[in-house]
């Protein structure tokens, strides 16, 4: 069985398939644990579609009061005694908003108050103070909020505390009373799922009746489900402690709820907490408290199920104030409600704490509506980084959810989307694997492209339809990494297939046409092309001679030594090695691919095989006990280039009269006593680091057209090889111009052992010929080859 799966795995479809199955399980995996780049990942996506859909307000019930800049610059800086605070709520009930919501924590008593600057004098300075003429109600700032409080519809704010080592000697004991008898707010039965209108209680806690409490109240509490549940043992966050208004406040208020935001990891506030639970109670966000306060008898339970949690809000009064009908809240497991922003910052009307505290302002804009106290000041403003907005205010915030759950236009990211995502991780996974094996790679590119768009809308479709994100990120990775994975494997496994193709058609012809071959098997035709090239032929000199005191396998053990590092050269400078003629080697430049600059690479290579030589003689004196010498002829032009073999045996190689031409030229090597000949069409194309030197004008046999030919110059070890260079170039055009004397002298002075090159004693022996015997009118100075 391993040996099947070892053999299936070297098939392209078989590496495909068990890697598409191994890459399901990895994702599968990591959505299961979704890790943070992943629900990051996903929250971008979220951020996308929120922005694309977003609509203005719904309800245009929420206005934001805002302590802004003016407002302190006016009336002095924060915090405001609550006095002036008590004056502003008075001012704003006086045209009959439906609610009132402080933003504002009221934690601590005013210390402006009168009476509690007797009290602070007294204690830290030993001063007792008394106020004449002040009236009673004046002496405690709180005891005047308290009062405007008790006689609007309002609701105050407090804050839940999530660190375990938070200890308030305040909080402790002191907040286990809150839930019914300080700050009256709505708690959520863990035995019924249900609680009431926190307004409609029977009574105060001194036992007389309260004075929004009514007669009949027996729509208080409708219990749901009468099975318990034990809500510490939900995921619904869970408060340490509870920072509280003060008691006279809380009193007072009509109702509260928590102010608390929570932003996810990345700092970006996408959802908020509407319930969270402190000592086995629920208690409901600041939001949700204004929603229940203005529905003067409703049902509000908490509403548990495989599919989900919910909060399923029930108005029962016969006037219904805003809504009709029963309002499913969608929550995640924590007891978050995905916030529904309509837009940046100041999406909902502003109205400034200077003019209200003024009577500058018009009643309707808050008559019926739900007003929020809060700040934009610099100084006091609590704001929070959002997907439209890196500074939106934080009593917008609460502004949006209210809008949210009275329009009811909830986001909702369902449970069973997890479940949808992950059939569809499964799904892509399989049907990836299924394509890229059966399909080729345009065909595969097309019909996965338009799944991840198919996907994508589909994603986007129940965003805009259904207000439901169920994230097409997941898939869209799995997509992404099966194809990119899959199409390497695909491809290590073509490289695979064309390795053993080239390795096997490679001990034939050489490398570079099997590359071709392989990526063009089009170019497998007998006419070839032109083009043009530059072409390098080498030759042992002598090595007839050489290999006759060596035994056959010495000369094929020499050969091998010695085409291997020359071969080497000629690849490594993008050469194509044409083939071994005997001791001789003939490559090309430019063919079967384009090589930029292919002149210079020809007579780089040249160079580098003499440099090569240099190291593999002292390795041949020791073994066959001598040197070997070649010689190397350089030149470039259009030949033409393909196969030209038969259609059973192919050639790739050149032909043309230039080829001929490069093997004159290497033959010439010898004669002038230079280890590189090129011709003048090469000359520019020498490097910088190089000289050459000019050889002769030349017509070599089978080609009319007499040719400059040049030498690789090796005086530079010389004291001054640019004198000498002038000097010889000089020499040369005394002697093209007939002037054999003149020349001839000039070629004695090289006539010692510095200058014991054979090309001096060619032109010596030619000035003094033709000093003998002038050369005719129309001589033009080309010397004339026969031999080959």
């Amino acid at each position: 069985m391993i040996n099947q799966f070892k053999k299936s795995t070297k098939t392209s479809s078989g590496a495909i398939g068990y890697t598409g199955f191994f890459l399901t399980i990895v994702t599968l995996f990591i959505w299961f644990i979704n890790p943070s780049w992943l629900s990051s990942l996903n929250n971008r996506c979220y951020d996308y579609f929120l922005k694309k859909y977003h609509n203005t307000p719904q309800s245009l019930l929420p206005v934001i009061v805002d302590i802004d800049e003016r407002s302190l610059e006016v009336y002095g800086q924060w915090p405001w005694p609550r006095y002036r605070l008590a004056s502003l709520i008075k001012n704003i009930s006086m045209s009959e908003p439906a609610a009132i919501g402080l933003d504002i924590l009221f934690s601590e008593p005013d210390r402006t108050s009168p009476v509690r600057l007797q009290e602070a004098l007294k204690k830290e300075i030993g001063i007792d103070i008394q106020f004449t003429g002040l009236p009673e109600r004046f002496n405690d700032n709180d005891k005047m909020m308290a009062d405007v409080l008790e006689k609007t519809i309002s609701v105050l704010g407090f804050y839940c505390r999530f660190d375990p080592l938070y200890s308030s000697p305040r909080d402790i004991g002191y907040l286990q009373k809150i839930p019914f008898k300080i700050f009256n707010p709505t708690k959520i039965s863990s035995e019924s799922f249900a609680f009431a209108n926190p307004t409609y209680q029977k009574t105060k806690e001194d036992g007389t009746p309260h004075p929004h409490s009514t007669k009949n109240n027996k729509h208080l509490i409708n219990t749901i489900n009468e099975s318990s549940l034990d809500i510490s043992k939900t995921k619904i966050f869970n408060a340490t402690g509870l920072i509280a208004p003060i008691d006279v406040l809380a009193k007072s208020a009509k109702n509260c709820g928590f102010i608390n935001t929570l932003s996810d990891p990345d700092g970006i506030l996408r959802r908020t907490p509407l319930i969270i639970q402190h000592k086995g109670d629920l208690y409901p966000s600041f939001s949700l408290a204004l929603l229940q306060l203005i529905h003067k008898q409703y049902n509000l339970a908490f509403k548990g199920t495989p599919e989900g949690q919910s909060l399923v809000f029930s108005n029962i009064s016969k006037k219904p104030f805003l809504c009709s009908q029963k309002i499913e809240i969608p929550l995640d497991e924590f007891g978050n409600i995905m916030i529904h922003f309509r837009g940046p910052n100041r999406t909902y009307p502003y109205y400034s704490a200077a003019d209200i505290l003024d009577n500058r302002y018009d009643a309707d804009n808050f008559k019926g509506k739900i007003v929020l106290v809060g700040s934009s000041a610099s100084a006091i403003k609590d704001i929070h980084n959002t997907s439209f907005d890196p500074e939106y205010i934080g009593v917008e915030v609460h502004a949006t959810v209210i809008d949210t759950l009275i329009s009811r236009d909830f986001i909702t990211i369902p449970p069973w989307g997890r479940t949808i995502e992950g059939l569809v991780i499964l799904g892509t996974a399989i049907i990836t694997a299924i394509i890229m094996i059966r399909c080729k790679m345009g065909t595969a590119i097309v019909i996965i492209s338009f799944i991840a768009g198919g996907i994508f809308s589909g994603a986007d479709f129940c965003f805009f339809r259904w207000k439901t994100f169920i994230s097409p990120v997941p898939s869209l990775a799995v997509i992404s990494l099966s194809f990119f994975a899959l199409t390497l494997i695909k491809f290590v496994n073509t490289e695979r297939d064309k390795a053993f193709l080239k390795d096997a058609f490679s001990r034939f012809v050489s490398k570079p046409i099997v590359d071709k071959v392989i990526s063009s098997p089009q170019s497998l035709k007998l006419q070839g092309e032109d083009k043009e090239v530059s072409i390098l032929f080498a030759d042992i000199r002598n090595f007839t001679t050489l290999s006759e005191n060596l035994a056959p396998e010495q000369v094929t053990q020499l050969l091998q030594e010695y085409f291997t590092p020359m071969t080497r050269v000629i690849t490594r400078n993008n050469g194509t090695l044409d083939k071994f003629i005997g001791d001789g080697i003939m490559a090309f430049w430019n063919a079967p691919m384009d090589v930029e600059n292919h002149m210079m690479w020809t007579f780089q290579s040249g160079v580098d095989m003499l440099s090569a030589l240099g190291e593999l003689n002292g390795e041949f004196v020791r073994k066959y006990g001598f040197e070997i010498n070649i010689g190397i002829g350089l030149h470039a032009g259009v030949v033409r280039v393909g196969n030209m073999g038969t259609e059973d045996l192919f050639n790739y190689t050149i032909i043309g009269d230039d080829v001929n031409v490069a093997s004159r030229l290497e033959n010439l090597s010898k004669f002038y006593g230079v280890r590189i000949v090129i011709s003048e069409v090469m000359k520019p194309h020498v490097p910088s680091t190089h000289q050459v030197q000019e050889l002769d004008l030349v017509r070599v046999r089978g080609r009319q057209k007499p040719l400059r030919i040049f030498g690789l110059y090796s005086g530079m070890f010389l004291n001054n090889p640019e004198k000498h260079l002038d000097e010889y170039h000089e020499a040369l055009t005394l002697y093209r111009n007939k002037n054999f004397k003149a020349a001839h002298h000039i070629f004695l002075k090289f006539n010692n052992k510095k200058y014991d090159r054979p090309l001096y004693d060619i032109y010596r022996k030619r000035c003094e010929f033709f000093i003998k015997t002038p050369p005719p009118d129309d001589w033009d100075g080309v010397f004339i080859h026969e031999s080959n």
